[in-house]
């Protein structure tokens, strides 16, 4: 992950150095939000992952010459950045739009940017949320609950997000389901955009919209996509504030945690910004908490629910993983077997299963661990991450956000790290706010006597309380608050 992060920064600077402003388009920068799709597409590819790890230097398929020239520097062997011809762009553009749509029952963008008329923002002007994925839309619920009126516009980029329903009102406006992209004029685009058209075409589409609706505000959320940046150069050029909120976290600082500068960067705590900031020289950042302790009180029909299915015993709360380049099929399957170990080894505790919404379990998964008495499927269509963690006593995961927000919540996490990482970032171990192991027994045995023992649980309460002061700004809630406090600032200035 760091040598392909390193590979596409080598790729874009060398692209910069031949030719100044090679990904300028219409007079906005666009290299980061390139840097930022060429990771997100590379990332997932097995069989770069396996060449690496095997020293192979032999050429890879790639669709454009940008992309060939990463793989090379990435596996060691250089790249050429030829151009690549007319057809293969064509054909690789076809095949990175989106062809799913849910049904009709939101607002269809089709006008056409030479139709709209530029707006102007004012005090009644909604704030608009720029979404690349459904859940982050349950992540913003304080959010948007806090914003009240006018209602928060949300510009949907992917099919789904429209269709999750809010206990707030919205307005969606669904720029995936545009018939057709607008076509971009490349004559205003650098070198490094020739391979890269639709990223300049959805410029155009978020153009469009931002400059009809006007918003006197713009929101992204997690900063990591080619989407999130293209909109904050969108919104640099019509002098629209545009805020990104930290939603989650990555142990590794790649290409869509660097170079950010978004009118704010809104983190939940000092740790997190001490962490980016040497990657981020130019972004500010505020501090706000995390809205996921605002989220659910005790009057919460699911957590009277999860209360009752634990019976008041003290609970494990298991969060299961999907494959990634830093996650085995062996990995995960482990931590599966580690959570049946639990369960068999003190019958006495609920081990609650929780699924990744992204990489749901098989059914024979599903049936296997649902057999064991003592443990209890907490699936994400039924309980919040929050409200599993507020039933549990200790938390475990490979790496996971959820792992420093229960150290946040006096959960002690324990982290099972099979990964190629040295440590957990940050390490809560190191900061006495948790455990980690990288051998599974290990894992089971710490879990037992974490579970078994108060005074070893005791003995992490000053070190996960110091933890949430640092990385969570104390675990307050209010933190929606002050997010719209963050945003009107913006707005003002």
């Amino acid at each position: 992950m760091l040598g392909l992060t390193r590979a596409v920064e080598e790729t874009t600077a060398t692209l910069e150095r031949g030719s100044p402003g090679a990904f300028r388009y219409r007079q906005a920068d666009l290299r980061y939000a390139v840097e930022r799709e060429l990771y997100s597409r590379l990332g997932g590819r097995q069989d770069l992952l396996d060449a690496f790890a095997a020293g192979d230097q032999s050429p890879k398929p790639a669709k454009t010459a940008v992309e060939a020239d990463v793989i090379g520097r990435l596996l060691n062997s250089g790249g050429s950045l030829t151009q690549v011809g007319p057809p293969l762009i064509r054909r690789t553009a076809r095949s990175l739009r989106w062809k799913l749509a849910p049904p009709a029952r939101s607002e269809r963008w089709k006008a056409r940017p030479e139709d709209l008329p530029a707006g102007e923002a004012g005090e009644t002007a909604p704030v608009a949320f720029v979404l690349d994925h459904p859940k982050f839309l349950t992540f913003l619920e304080p959010i948007l609950a806090e914003l009240g009126d006018p209602p928060p516009l949300v510009i949907s980029l992917v099919p789904g997000v429209d269709a999750r329903p809010t206990p707030v009102p919205l307005r969606h406006i669904c720029a995936y389901r545009s018939r057709s992209l607008p076509r971009p004029d490349m004559r205003q685009g650098g070198r490094g955009l020739a391979e890269s058209w639709y990223l300049c075409s959805n410029f155009e589409l978020l153009d469009a919209i931002i400059a009809h609706e006007r918003p006197r505000a713009t929101v992204v959320v997690e900063g990591n996509s080619a989407f999130d940046e293209i909109t904050n150069r969108v919104c640099r050029q019509r002098a629209i504030p545009c805020l990104c909120i930290q939603q989650g976290w990555s142990p590794i600082a790649h290409n869509g945690f660097r170079n950010m500068s978004f009118s704010a960067m809104l983190t939940w705590g000092e740790g997190f910004a001490e962490l980016l900031r040497p990657h981020n020289p130019g972004q500010r950042f505020e501090v706000t908490g995390s809205p996921v302790f605002d989220r659910h009180g005790e009057g919460s029909l699911a957590l009277q629910r999860l209360r009752a299915e634990t019976g008041g015993r003290p609970a494990v709360a298991v969060f299961l993983q999907g494959e990634s380049p830093l996650i085995s099929r062996h990995d995960r399957e482990s931590l599966m077997r580690i959570a049946a170990e639990v369960a068999h080894r003190v019958r006495q505790v609920s081990v609650l299963v929780r699924e990744h919404p992204g990489h749901p379990l098989t059914r024979p998964e599903r049936d296997a661990l649902g057999a064991i008495p003592n443990v209890i499927l907490a699936s994400p269509d039924r309980y919040f991450i929050d409200e599993v963690l507020e039933v549990s006593t200790v938390s475990l995961s490979i790496y996971s956000t959820t792992l420093l927000e229960s150290a946040a919540c006096g959960r002690v996490p324990v982290v099972f790290n099979p990964t190629a990482l040295s440590r957990s970032n940050p390490d809560v171990e190191a900061l006495g706010a948790g455990v980690e192991h990288r051998d599974a027994s290990e894992v089971v045995d710490a879990i037992v006597r974490l579970v078994q023992d108060d005074a070893v649980r005791a003995s992490f309460e000053d070190g996960m309380t110091a933890f949430a002061d640092r990385f969570f700004d104390g675990a307050r809630p209010g933190a929606a608050g002050r997010i719209r406090a963050a945003i009107d600032s913006a707005v003002a200035a």
